[in-house]
């Protein structure tokens, strides 16, 4: 189910990736052609990348491919501690993403009635991506924190 979920994510971010090229190429070719931008130039794409942004972490956050020094490797050479701080790892990341989740729907409530200038979307359709993003991260590590397998990224 986790891995759906994932990719899922993963999916929706490289459509993402693809309408971000295409949004960016456009706006510069009608500058720079017609000399007129559209509108929606600078509200749109960021909609987007924001969005892709958040939605790849929980890829990330499932390969555990984000920000890693490596060095716990070198610290602990027993399985079994890393096994133990793996799962302690999971179990913070569980906490702090369930709070994300709460301040980023609350934030996302409070702007819903507040609209972006040219679009005029609802802003908290974009802080929405933080409680949406979050709570799949906390799954991912729900899972991982609930798993008897130890966390590889060949899952």
């Amino acid at each position: 189910m986790l891995r759906i979920l994932t990719n899922l994510c993963l999916g929706i971010s490289a459509i993402g990736v693809a309408l971000l090229a295409a949004l960016i190429s456009w706006a510069v070719f009608m500058r720079w052609v017609f000399g007129d931008t559209p509108h929606w130039a600078e509200e749109l794409p960021q909609f987007v990348l924001i969005w892709m942004a958040m939605l790849s972490a929980v890829w990330c956050s499932r390969r555990n491919s984000h920000l890693t020094a490596g060095l716990l490797g070198l610290w602990l050479h027993s399985a079994a501690a890393r096994r133990v701080v793996d799962k302690l790892v999971d179990l913070i990341l569980v906490i702090a993403m369930l709070m994300l989740v709460k301040a980023g729907w609350d934030l996302a409530m409070l702007t819903m009635k507040q609209h972006t200038p040219a679009l005029q979307w609802p802003v908290g359709l974009l802080y929405l991506s933080v409680p949406v993003s979050c709570s799949a991260i906390a799954l991912v590590h729900l899972g991982k924190l609930l798993s008897f397998r130890s966390t590889t990224t060949d899952e």
